[in-house]
C-alpha cells in the first residue's frame, strides 16, 4: 500500500518530535508549527526556512556561544527545514487547487 505524501509528512513530524531529542519538545514544536523559538535561535530558523543556503558558519557559532549544542543546533536546523518544506507543499497544493477550480 502506498503511503501518502501527508502521511509521511506526519509521520516526519512524530519521529522530530520524540522526546529523544536534545532540543526541547517545545522548542521543536514551535519551529515546526512556524511559531518564534527564543532568543537567537529564532533569527537561525528564519534564515533556514527563507534560504538556507545562506547560513554560514558564523550563524553557528552565535548559536554555540549562546549555549546551544551541535545536536541542538542540528535538530533546529532540521525542524526548519521540514516547515520550509510543508510550507511549499501547501503553496502548491492550494495553487493547484486554485488552478482546478478556474477550469
Amino acid at each position: 500500500m502506498r503511503t501518502s505524501f501527508g502521511e509521511y509528512l506526519d509521520a516526519l513530524r512524530a519521529r522530530l518530535l520524540d522526546a529523544s531529542g536534545r532540543l526541547p519538545v517545545s522548542v521543536r514544536t514551535d519551529i515546526l508549527e512556524g511559531r518564534i523559538a527564543p532568543g537567537l535561535l529564532n533569527a537561525f530558523v528564519v534564515r533556514v526556512r527563507a534560504s538556507a543556503t545562506t547560513v554560514t558558519p558564523e550563524h553557528i557559532a552565535e548559536l554555540r556561544a549562546s549555549g546551544l549544542d551541535e545536536d541542538q543546533i542540528f535538530e533546529a536546523t532540521v525542524c526548519a527545514a521540514v516547515r520550509a518544506g510543508i510550507e511549499r507543499y501547501q503553496a502548491a497544493m492550494n495553487a493547484l487547487s486554485e488552478h482546478r477550480d478556474a477550469s
